[in-house]
């Protein structure tokens, strides 16, 4: 049984748009914390010989879906930029920063904090450059999950935009900052609104370079039937084309204190969407700001 979050809304007073509510996709998170190296340099932390938090988080992601495949860079050239993924019967085309890495089994042997979690092989979200990559699929999928290392002091924002540009924004609730050579999953299950692009978007400092491996991608025909859904809740609104918008929210009403949830979204003309699934059993009020005005 699906259970929304019970959430008041407030709308800010120089923004024309209307900001609702909509069903959650379902997302499986999980973190393991390095602690093998103090913060700064020489940046070689020891990789994690286990990642329990991480496994549990992909094996709940992976036990809703059948019939699946999974990307693990192997067959690409250390050092080569891929275009294409394959995933079954889908194909994805990839543009943005992105560089393979081979990186050989070896306790110590990692690229300032980047490591495999299956293989020798990585796809590395470079520092200082354009914090951005995209995946295009060729036909819609309900299911989207990852690995990812070395999530330091920047965010990552993984968005999912259907064929008609509704986008779904998702932050990782990482523990931010934290030390060098950790280890996370994100997955995300949306039935109701399949997308057919996915981008990760590097929010903050971009000279913090991530690591992606073991990703995986399912039709709706191969997600299995919801067996526990939890509580959360996701924000909607109309984005005027060129308007610049930033949610807030805070913990008690009336307040003078306001809090940015993620970061400023520009409105291209279309539904916009923002999910918030960092905290389950805390109230939470909203509201909708036009920066330009």
């Amino acid at each position: 049984i699906y259970k929304m979050k019970t959430t008041t809304l407030t709308l800010a007073g120089l923004c024309a748009s209307l900001l609702w509510l909509r069903a959650a996709p379902v997302v499986y998170f999980g973190e393991d914390l390095n602690h093998s190296q103090a913060p700064q340099q020489p940046d070689t932390p020891t990789r994690l010989a286990t990642y329990p938090n991480s496994a549990s988080a992909a094996t709940k992601f992976l036990a809703r879906l059948t019939g699946v495949a999974t990307e693990t860079f192997e067959s690409f050239a250390p050092g080569s930029s891929p275009s294409t993924l394959t995933f079954g019967l889908d194909t994805a085309t990839l543009s943005g920063s992105r560089l393979v890495l081979d990186i050989p089994l070896d306790p110590t042997n990692t690229f300032n904090g980047v490591y495999p979690i299956s293989g020798n092989r990585t796809l590395l979200l470079q520092s200082d450059v354009s914090g951005f990559f995209q995946i295009q699929f060729s036909t819609p999928q309900a299911a989207f999950g990852f690995y990812a290392t070395d999530i330091e002091v920047a965010q990552l924002q993984v968005s999912l935009v259907t064929a008609g540009g509704a986008r779904t924004n998702l932050l990782l609730p990482s523990t931010l900052p934290q030390w060098s050579g950790g280890v996370a999953f994100f997955g995300v299950i949306d039935e109701a609104t399949p997308f057919t692009r996915v981008e990760f978007t590097r929010l903050g400092d971009q000279g913090d370079g991530f690591g992606f491996d073991d990703m995986t991608v399912g039709r709706v025909t191969q997600v299995l039937p919801v067996l526990q859904i939890w509580p959360a809740v996701e924000l909607g609104w109309y984005a005027q084309s060129g308007q610049v918008y930033q949610v807030q929210y805070t913990g008690q009403l009336p307040t003078t204190q306001w809090f940015n949830f993620g970061a400023p979204v520009v409105g291209v003309g279309t539904n916009t969407f923002m999910f918030d699934s960092t905290r389950y059993d805390t109230k939470r009020y909203y509201r909708l700001i036009n920066t330009n005005q």
